[in-house]
């Protein structure tokens, strides 16, 4: 007969939620860097592979051992490697790496480097936000709101700040620009159709809710 399934708590580092898990299973083996036997197959991975990708990514601090560290590379000697400003800051700041100060006037657009390049691991993503003092008492943010750095990128980390206040702003050496936070990244193909499944929210948008 059909296999009975069963709700079963993720295990700790998962985002929370529930997996499935069918009875009875073989015992399945250790998981290569983690040291220990998937107990439970993470919903939240396509195919149900042995844990959730979302155990030990801060990877600093204990019980985030699991997550190895990023390859760093300075571009340039002045060049500062990212640094978390607590214990649980999800970001790492990001530092300018310039000869000399920089002004941004209202409106315009500047290309901040970093002196840094870096090897995200495959199934990962770099994302680089504002970080929230400069953009909101300064009106500095990165132009494109949420830069995308792909794991197989190699080139220099550079953060497009945009000043959307209406006084220019000077961004010094060593300041902090941005602040990256390291993601997993699911990528689907894409299969075309000729009809999707209804849903009550159907093709409303833009306020279609309501305020």
């Amino acid at each position: 007969g059909r296999q009975r399934e069963e709700r079963v708590p993720v295990q700790s580092g998962c985002a929370g939620g529930w997996s499935l898990r069918g009875k009875p299973e073989e015992p399945e083996p250790a998981v290569p860097g983690l040291g220990e036997p998937a107990h439970h197959r993470c919903a939240c991975i396509p195919g149900g592979k042995p844990y959730c990708a979302l155990a030990g990514l801060a990877g600093r601090g204990k019980g985030n051992e699991m997550m190895e560290k990023i390859a760093v590379r300075k571009l340039r000697a002045n060049a500062q490697l990212p640094t978390y400003g607590s214990a649980g800051a999800a970001g790492a700041d990001l530092y300018a790496c310039l000869e000399e100060a920089v002004t941004i006037a209202p409106g315009e657009t500047v290309f901040v480097p970093t002196g840094l390049a870096m090897e995200i691991p495959a199934g990962y993503v770099g994302l680089i936000y504002a970080r929230s003092g400069m953009a909101c008492k300064r009106g500095l943010a990165p132009a494109n709101k949420v830069g995308v750095i792909d794991s197989d990128y190699r080139g220099e980390f550079i953060v497009a700040l945009h000043n959307h206040g209406g006084r220019p702003q000077t961004v010094d050496c060593g300041e902090r620009i941005a602040q990256l936070v390291i993601t997993p990244v699911v990528t689907p193909g894409f299969a075309e159709v000729a009809e999707l499944s209804d849903t009550s929210h159907g093709s409303g948008g833009f306020g279609s809710t309501g305020k």
